[in-house]
């Protein structure tokens, strides 16, 4: 292969045709060496395609037996160290972890699972870090430092206790109002609205499952649009608005563009709402083949017609996270969110305090 000088083996790898598995690697941010997945043989030993420059007379092997088994290892120990649910992330179908996974034919890690407890950080209106499924690839670092001119994101610790952190939603500080300790309420109650759209409901349940703290709710608030009260409309301006679901038709938008004119504070609550869930799941397919497979492929499906009625409100083209339809001002993670998180959150929140995410509350069942 011939190369030009200064290039990466990457690089000329890439001008020649030939492709070098990769993860942190980007065309367009200098090249990291963080994730080892590019590892190719150079004269023998193994070194990064990525940052390794070209010499005349190099010897490299690729695509081996040998540099795949390897390379199918670092995939699967960065499985096995993370919190990878695939099923209830948008991002699959679209992941380039998981492409990574089905081309080494990986279905299963033969390493066992750490199943560690990272801190989600969603504290912050516009960044939210889950480091149940960051790998620490660098883009982002490497983004905002190299593009952007900032470093709004960094890596603190090392081994096992690395992670990746920003300056605005690690720098927050200590904060009360946990329980209901230190809830100061106004001189009127506080209105709040909930709803839920394209999920299974869990979520949205899961607010009665503070159980007796439910009565101390009632005392503190009012209930305005919510199935809690059967209202079906705003009677007015609404405090905190609380969303279970992803936006998978034209009701949903219009539901969420309502809480959001309504509400001053708008939570979205659950893995559907935060990103699109396993309603999402669709999004793997067109809408006309996902109908088709519904309605007329289907193996139970006799005499098979499409529904087409007016009541009926029509699909979108895939199904989408609540921010990406309007503004999300806080965001509770969980499948679902646990009694507790949800009652810390609007604890804080009533008390005019941003929620704190809690190691161990969060959790995906």
């Amino acid at each position: 292969v011939a190369a030009e000088s200064g290039q990466t083996i990457m690089q000329a790898a890439d001008a020649a045709g030939i492709y070098i598995q990769r993860l942190c690697a980007h065309a367009k941010l200098l090249p990291g060496g963080h994730c080892r997945v590019c590892s190719v043989k150079v004269n023998g030993k193994v070194t990064n395609a990525c940052t390794m420059p070209v010499a005349g007379g190099m010897d490299v092997e690729n695509d081996t037996p040998e540099m795949n088994a390897h390379r199918r290892r670092i995939v699967e120990m960065l499985f096995v160290e993370g919190n990878h649910f695939c099923p209830f992330c948008e991002k699959s179908g679209n992941c380039e972890l998981q492409a990574l996974a089905s081309r080494f034919g990986m279905t299963a890690p033969t390493y066992p699972y750490l199943y560690r407890d990272p801190a989600v950080d969603a504290s912050h209106p516009d960044v939210f870090i889950d480091r149940n499924r960051c790998v620490l690839c660098g883009r982002c670092v490497r983004a905002s430092r190299d593009v952007g001119g900032k470093t709004v994101f960094g890596v603190e610790g090392r081994g096992v206790a690395m992670r990746m952190v920003g300056d605005s939603t690690d720098g927050l500080g200590e904060r009360s109002g946990r329980g209901e300790g230190g809830l100061t309420m106004a001189a009127s109650k506080p209105k709040v609205a909930t709803c839920s759209m394209a999920g299974c409901f869990g979520c949205h349940m899961s607010v009665l499952d503070i159980d007796e703290r439910i009565l101390k709710l009632i005392e503190l608030v009012d209930f305005d649009k919510s199935p809690i009260d059967d209202l079906k409309d705003f009677t007015g301006h609404v405090d905190i608005g609380i969303i279970e679901g992803g936006v998978a038709n034209e009701e949903n938008v219009e539901t969420l563009r309502s809480f959001r004119e309504h509400c001053t504070t708008l939570v979205a609550i659950g893995e559907c709402a935060l990103t699109g869930g396993v309603p999402s799941m669709r999004n793997l397919v067109s809408l006309k083949d996902c109908l088709e497979e519904a309605y007329l492929r289907g193996p139970t499906v006799v005499d098979g017609v499409i529904p087409n009625d007016p009541e009926l409100p029509l699909l979108l083209d895939r199904v989408y996270p609540c921010h990406e339809v309007v503004k999300i001002d806080w965001m509770l993670p969980g499948c679902p969110p646990t009694a507790d998180e949800i009652w810390n959150a609007l604890v804080a929140l009533l008390s005019g305090k941003p929620p704190e995410l809690v190691p161990g509350l969060i959790r995906y069942d």
